[in-house]
């Protein structure tokens, strides 16, 4: 069994059951600072690890909650499919009290749903509405966690454009500036899709957008404006262009 800090990583798992919770979280600190000179060569052991971390998301103190969370954060950066399955578990996070532990949990959900959108998608209305919150520092983590989202794959995460466009519209959300442009390049491929209904309904959820921030538009320009040079898609980058152009007028005035 490989050591850490000295320590067999068995004395270290043993620690994750110590009666006090300051040496629970220290174990688990310790044992996820050493996964990237460690574990991720050893699949055997970053397993194990793992479940370890996601077992530690039951105990009983918060501290420990929230190491735990953060620990399978790390994992996250590298391998978010072994951490999917957390997910009906952080939902219950999004609710607790302590603002510390709903972020840390909007910031593996949102490294989870940057590589696995189809895993999140029943949590996101539970994220959005804590774009809503009083918090000022939930609202810009939950704004951040549905940009990663949002920015991997719009269709694995709603069934339909309509779907996307009534929440982007929804007015009591406020994070459209920091999510919007964020969006840019993916509002830009689905403008220059194959299918005339997914460029149709883009463009006229693109304007509605607009009407409400201008935010969307200052991005997208440049993506359109690159598109110029691809021949393949030059003529709907002009058509798109020449549909916008109200609003590309309005966002230059502004």
């Amino acid at each position: 069994m490989a050591r850490i800090s000295g320590r067999n990583i068995e004395d270290w798992l043993k620690d994750l059951d110590d009666p006090d919770k300051y040496t629970r979280a220290n174990a688990l600190e310790t044992l996820s600072d050493a996964l990237s000179d460690v574990i991720l060569d050893d699949q055997e052991l970053l397993d194990l690890l793992t479940s370890h971390f996601k077992r530690k998301l039951e105990d009983e103190s918060s501290l420990v909650q929230m190491t735990a969370i953060e620990a399978l954060g790390k994992v996250s950066q590298q391998f978010p499919e072994l951490v999917a399955d957390t997910i009906p578990f952080l939902r219950e996070f999004l609710k607790v009290e302590d603002r510390y532990i709903r972020e840390d949990t909007l910031e593996l959900i949102g490294r989870i749903g940057a590589k696995e959108p189809q895993v999140v998608r029943e949590i996101v209305p539970v994220i959005i509405t804590l774009t809503d919150s009083d918090d000022p520092d939930i609202r810009e983590k939950a704004s951040e966690s549905i940009a990663r989202i949002l920015s991997t794959d719009v269709p694995l995460v709603f069934d339909d454009l309509q779907e996307f466009a009534n929440v982007l519209l929804c007015p009591k959300f406020e994070f459209q500036k920091q999510v919007l442009p964020k969006l840019a390049p993916k509002f830009v491929n689905l403008l220059l899709d194959s299918n005339n209904s997914t460029r149709n309904q883009t463009m006229e959820l693109v304007k509605s957008l607009s009407d409400k921030n201008l935010a969307l538009i200052r991005e997208l320009v440049p993506f359109l404006i690159e598109k110029l040079a691809d021949q393949n898609a030059v003529s709907l980058a002009i058509h798109s262009l020449i549909e916008l152009l109200p609003w590309i007028r309005y966002a230059m005035q502004a």
